[in-house]
C-alpha cells in the first residue's frame, strides 16, 4: 500500500517489531562469568640459600572432581615483571581428589634477578586449571 507521496506505509505491527529488535540488541549482553578456581594455594614460602631457591607449599583441590596428572608451572619474574624462567613439576598424589590437599617442594638454581613467581596449573590432558592465590609470591 502506498501513500500519496509514493512511499510505502509502515504497518504499526511491523514498526513495533522493528523497535523491539533494535531495543534487544541495544541492551547489554550478559557476559559469561569465568569458571571458579579448581585449586587454591593454601600456604607457600620461598627463600634463597646456597645458590638455591627453595619453595615449600600446600594446595587444595577445590573442584568437584578428581584432578588427573596435575602439574604446577612456576613462572619466575624480575622486578619489572618479566618472566626469566619457567619450571614445571607434578603434584602427588595423582589423582588429587576433591577437597584433598597436597604438599609440594621445589628446589632450583638461584636466578639472582628473580624476585617473585606466579603459579599456573595444568592437567595431563593439557587443560588449564584456574589457581586461587596464584601470586605473585615473593622470594625471601
Amino acid at each position: 500500500m502506498r501513500t500519496s507521496g509514493g512511499c510505502p506505509r509502515v504497518r504499526p505491527a511491523a514498526f513495533a517489531l522493528l523497535a523491539l529488535a533494535t531495543l534487544c540488541f541495544a541492551l547489554p549482553q550478559k557476559r559469561k562469568s569465568p569458571p571458579p578456581p579448581a585449586i587454591a594455594i593454601v600456604e607457600i614460602v620461598a627463600h634463597r640459600s646456597e645458590r638455591l631457591v627453595t619453595i615449600d607449599g600446600r594446595l587444595r583441590n577445590l573442584a568437584d572432581r578428581p584432578l588427573q596428572g596435575l602439574e604446577l608451572v612456576l613462572e619466575f619474574e624480575t622486578t619489572d615483571g618479566k618472566v626469566i624462567t619457567r619450571q614445571r613439576g607434578a603434584v602427588e598424589p595423582d589423582p588429587l581428589e576433591p577437597g584433598e590437599e597436597a604438599e609440594f617442594r621445589w628446589q632450583m638454581r638461584d636466578h639472582a634477578r628473580a624476585v617473585s613467581f606466579r603459579i599456573q596449573a595444568v592437567e595431563r590432558t593439557g587443560r588449564e586449571i584456574i589457581v586461587k592465590n596464584a601470586g605473585p609470591h615473593f622470594i625471601d
